[in-house]
């Protein structure tokens, strides 16, 4: 029996147990229907704050029938109310629809809109998406006139080809223009602005992602003379450029702003010339070279790439060294944990390490 009950979800019992009392009584017969005036009586209570079991007690019910029958009565109400306010729902007029779609090409945010329509947030959203939507707005902000249809009819009849005959389109609104990549500029570089002040400069035209974006691609034009998008092959002198500046612990976007690259493409050369190379050669640690780690590291204070030029190792290695392996091995106090290398014989390392300290 208690395989079957630990069988059956809690909801299922939360919702069988108060509708129990409609289906059956104690005696197995049906329970009677509920009167309009019971309804009354027990939302009259309810609202006043007395306790099912006290309303149960005055309607001649069970505990579970007073609390199943309150909570259909709520849903009921939810559903008539919900059910009303859609049939009054106001439909839109085609003056408040160009309307909306004029004060949208202007730039106009949901709020003000709906202030302006007299209308919920929601639903003047809603409404845009589905009277006028992105193919409307192509539609009414379309530069071609009349003028640039009869100059292509003219020049169509003439002799011309299509390639002659096209008329020039203005570049998409997602492309910086020259003019926002100058005020761009001079508002970080020269006027030191902040990020929200540069927003605001923009006027909400451009977002705070897309203004640090263009600003790091300019940066990377005018540093290296060409552009960070496209592809070109790594030369030896660059590899060992990207070499030095990953063991020096220059920061990835330093690096991609020096060597004129993409941080997609200096994180992927990275993990080709540098990481994997590195573990195809890897020339396993002497006890030596773990004591002059940990003595540096430990006693002196010394940071990893000041340890690496002492070891002749690289920076990354020598981190990883000291925090995957060395310290679990040689903790520092007793009551820490060697982790998962307790079975390798520490006694040749520890000696090495007393003498390296004396």
């Amino acid at each position: 029996m208690s395989l079957f009950w630990k069988s059956i979800s809690r909801s299922t019992v939360r919702h069988a147990v108060p509708n129990a009392s409609r289906w059956m009584s104690s005696s197995g017969t049906t329970v009677r229907a509920w009167t309009k005036e019971e309804d009354h009586m027990l939302l009259q209570l309810r609202e006043l704050g007395v306790p099912y079991k006290q309303i149960a007690d005055r309607l001649g019910r069970s505990y579970p029938a007073v609390g199943s029958r309150a909570h259909d009565l709520r849903r009921s109400a939810q559903r008539s109310k919900r059910h009303h306010s859609c049939d009054t729902q106001k439909s839109w007029s085609e003056e408040e629809t160009s309307t909306l779609k004029n004060l949208r090409a202007e730039g106009k945010r949901w709020k003000e809109i709906a202030s302006v329509l007299g209308r919920s947030v929601p639903s003047v959203f809603t409404a845009f998406e589905r009277r006028v939507g992105r193919k409307g707005l192509c539609l009414a902000d379309s530069s071609r006139t009349t003028e640039d249809d009869a100059k292509l009819m003219a020049m169509r009849t003439s002799g011309s080809s299509l390639l002659d005959a096209r008329v020039p389109r203005p570049a998409p609104s997602w492309l910086f223009t020259k003019e926002e990549d100058e005020l761009l500029l001079r508002l970080k570089v020269d006027e030191k602005k902040s990020w929200h002040q540069i927003h605001q400069a923009f006027k909400g035209s451009r977002g705070l992602l897309a203004l640090e974006g263009r600003f790091t691609n300019l940066q990377t034009k005018t540093l290296s003379d060409r552009l960070p998008r496209h592809r070109e092959p790594w030369t030896e002198n660059d590899i060992a450029k990207l070499r030095q500046l990953v063991d020096s612990s220059t920061p990835r976007k330093s690096i991609a702003l020096q060597l004129g690259r993409s941080f997609s493409a200096v994180r992927r050369a990275i993990e080709t010339h540098v990481v994997k190379e590195g573990r195809s050669s890897a020339v396993p640690w002497s006890p030596e070279e773990d004591a002059i780690l940990l003595h540096h590291r430990r006693d002196l204070h010394k940071s990893f790439p000041e340890i690496a030029a002492d070891v002749g190792r690289t920076a990354s290695a020598c981190f990883l060294r000291y925090s995957k392996v060395l310290r679990y091995r040689f903790p520092e106090s007793p009551g820490e944990s060697t982790g998962n290398n307790e079975h390798v014989a520490l006694n040749d390392k520890s000696t090495t390490l007393d003498k390296s300290g004396s």
